[in-house]
């Protein structure tokens, strides 16, 4: 029938429990739409049609996450399949690079994004920084071990739960010393201002010389306070790529405070591995796009707001 489309998977983020709050800021699944979905309220929730583009390059990331991925892969066909891979899981620490400009196939998964300063438990955040690691090399054999049950639990809300309780397991039986200073209030005020702060400014309020304040930022949350304002300043940039073709990037550059628009260019060659206007073009999705978007108030509508994507 005319108009009518069948989406061939589903991205979607919720809020962690109560007593997770502070410490991990989203969990996330990428599966089937028809998979059981979990009756908690969904931060975002993203179908893809059959052959579209569900993600963009793996953008750099000051903050850490863990993914546990199943069998089942989505190929670029459209079609889900099944293969001999094991279920797995890996600890992701602080990039800053990208990934591959595309990938071929994505794993059915559920993972946790931390918040900033927010360790894994067991892998201090600055020994995983540009590190993709199994998490079996974490917490030992009990990770394969979870990995192999959340795949075999039926449909999200199992899911959701049952990683929810083994963090807090984790959480309650590592529990890191605090940092001295106020982490997460200074990178939600690093957020706030789409990293226009100056580093003195900050160490300032925290009562550090700017040496002493980069090292304890850096030991807390796995990268420099520099880099983390960079890469806060194109996340907020991120939220213009939805507006569409026709787009004033020297303003935008301006705006977010880069030097000029060639200086942005670079920055997001840099962290996304392409251009902002090849964002544009290629209609890539990304969590980190659809965050800025949202945050932010750069248009009425989006141009991603397709038929095929499902708010």
């Amino acid at each position: 029938m005319t108009g009518m489309w069948f989406a061939g998977a589903r991205y979607r983020e919720y809020r962690p429990c109560e007593a997770l709050r502070g410490w991990v800021r989203a969990l996330f699944t990428f599966s089937e739409p028809g998979e059981d979905r979990s009756t908690r309220p969904a931060l975002l929730d993203v179908q893809f049609e059959k052959s579209e583009r569900f993600c963009a390059p793996t953008f750099a990331d000051a903050h850490l996450c863990i993914v546990f991925t199943f069998e089942k892969h989505y190929s670029p066909d459209g079609i889900w399949h099944r293969n001999s891979v094991r279920a797995g899981a890996d600890a992701i620490g602080p990039m800053t690079f990208p990934g591959p400009p595309s990938v071929p196939a994505r794993a059915a998964s559920i993972g946790a994004y931390f918040c900033a300063g927010a360790t894994i438990p067991g892998a201090p955040a600055v020994e995983l920084e540009n590190c993709v690691v199994p998490l079996d090399q974490v917490w030992g054999a009990e990770a394969g071990r979870l990995a192999e049950e959340l795949s075999s639990l039926p449909g999200e809300t199992a899911r959701l739960d049952r990683l929810e309780s083994a963090l807090l397991q984790k959480i309650g039986a590592r529990r890191p010393k605090r940092a001295p200073i106020d982490i997460p209030g200074i990178t939600f005020s690093i957020v706030q201002t789409g990293g226009q702060v100056e580093i003195e400014q900050l160490a300032g309020a925290a009562g550090l010389s700017r040496r002493h304040f980069t090292r304890v930022f850096r030991e807390n949350v796995g990268v420099s306070p520099k880099i983390y304002c960079e890469l806060a300043r194109f996340r907020s940039a991120l939220g213009y790529v939805p507006c569409g073709e026709n787009i004033e990037w020297a303003q935008v550059a301006a705006d977010c405070g880069y030097a000029d628009q060639s200086h942005m260019i670079a920055e997001f060659r840099r962290f996304a591995g392409l251009t902002p206007q090849a964002l544009v073009e290629g209609r890539w999705f990304h969590p980190f796009i659809e965050a800025a978007y949202r945050r932010g108030s750069h248009a009425t509508k989006s141009s991603f707001q397709t038929p095929s994507r499902a708010r």
